[in-house]
């Protein structure tokens, strides 16, 4: 059984939830951590995709938040493919290594929340 699990703010608490039939069934216990729900959450999430009197919410009720939680640690995978390879200028006929690469847990942000550029980071 495949679980859609998101994390989200509601009156500056956040929560964790399973979305189930266009809204949010909320996880009793909370988990301050990615790591925590990982291990403890996923059984609760199983339990309560099955259940029927969960607490429920609206999307339009909440924020959604990144499912992952600071501290983290950030791996990246890019210029894994050939097209890819020539948009960012890198020469066509370089071997086909991935180029995996660090983000710092600063770069995390909400579902649709807006990515902010450092002022020191500029654009060619």
């Amino acid at each position: 059984m495949g679980l859609k699990i998101v994390r989200f703010q509601q009156q500056n608490n956040i929560y964790w939830g399973v979305v189930k039939e266009q809204k949010i069934a909320v996880l009793t216990e909370q988990y301050d951590r990615l790591a925590r729900f990982l291990k403890y959450g996923i059984s609760e999430a199983k339990v309560i995709m099955i259940q029927e009197n969960n607490r429920m919410v609206s999307f339009d009720d909440v924020k959604l938040l990144s499912p992952f939680t600071s501290p983290a640690q950030i791996i990246c995978q890019g210029v894994n493919y050939s097209t890819l390879h020539e948009e960012t200028g890198f020469d066509k006929n370089r071997p086909p290594y991935n180029l995996i690469y660090g983000k710092t847990t600063s770069s995390l942000t909400g579902a649709v929340d807006d990515t902010v550029r450092p002022r020191s980071f500029s654009v060619k």
